[in-house]
């Protein structure tokens, strides 16, 4: 068995950086997976749901999924084919942190997941997670990718990231005790710390100890069955 390979369709390709560049800050999709012959596994769509965007995290809509993966079943298709969660980074780097590990462990009831986090210098890390019969991931997976413009897939797109994506502005600092997502001294706290090791202030394992003593609540809405 060889190394494995994530490849994202042109059209998925193409949603993926286009959302990526609209967004301000993080953003993120669910993705219809398709096994290749040998160690492939491709992502044939991307779908952007109803989502509240903050520059150090992203919170999807709960009867958004709901409706999305009712939608799959109505058309036909298989929802146990949602196998795959991308997501940018906006400016930062790419690398998995503490909260993605959650989200990724939260999606356990999908037998694998292809994961793929992305940001706005087209940087793109890939990996693959099975959780039966026990968990385990294989890290830095290569994503490959062909990219072509569309001129009329690029303005549907932008129609439908305004439709649904809700953008939040930074409030005051004499606001720092609301309670709207993103707008936390924690919240703050937990941006900055992406940047530092963004950055190469901090190691990766700093901002892993300094995130777990926080002991944030995952972005990912929780669900009993996928």
């Amino acid at each position: 068995m060889g190394r494995p390979t994530i490849y994202l369709s042109i059209k998925a390709y193409q949603k993926m950086r286009a959302w990526t560049e609209m967004a301000k800050g993080e953003v993120s999709w669910l993705g219809t997976v398709e096994g290749m012959e040998g160690d492939g596994f491709l992502i044939e769509d991307i779908y952007l749901l109803k989502q509240i965007c903050t520059d150090a995290g992203t919170s999807l809509d709960d009867s958004a999924i709901g409706e999305f993966l009712t939608g799959i079943t109505k058309k036909g298709d298989d929802p146990s084919r949602v196998k795959a969660w991308l997501h940018s980074h906006g400016h930062l780097k790419t690398f998995w942190s503490q909260t993605d590990e959650k989200t990724i462990d939260r999606m356990s009831s999908a037998g694998y997941l292809i994961s793929v986090v992305t940001n706005k210098d087209g940087e793109m890390l890939g990996r693959i997670d099975i959780f039966s019969p026990f968990h385990v991931h294989v890290s830095d997976v290569p994503v490959n990718v062909f990219h072509e413009p569309d001129d009329a897939l690029m303005s549907a797109l932008s129609q439908e990231f305004r439709e649904k994506v809700t953008e939040q502005a930074p409030m005051p600092k004499s606001f720092s005790s609301s309670r709207f997502p993103g707008n936390t001294d924690t919240d703050r706290l937990v941006e900055q710390l992406e940047e530092d090791v963004s950055l190469g202030k901090i190691s990766l394992e700093e901002y892993e100890r300094r995130i777990a003593e926080l002991d944030l609540e995952p972005f990912w809405p929780q669900r009993e069955e996928w």
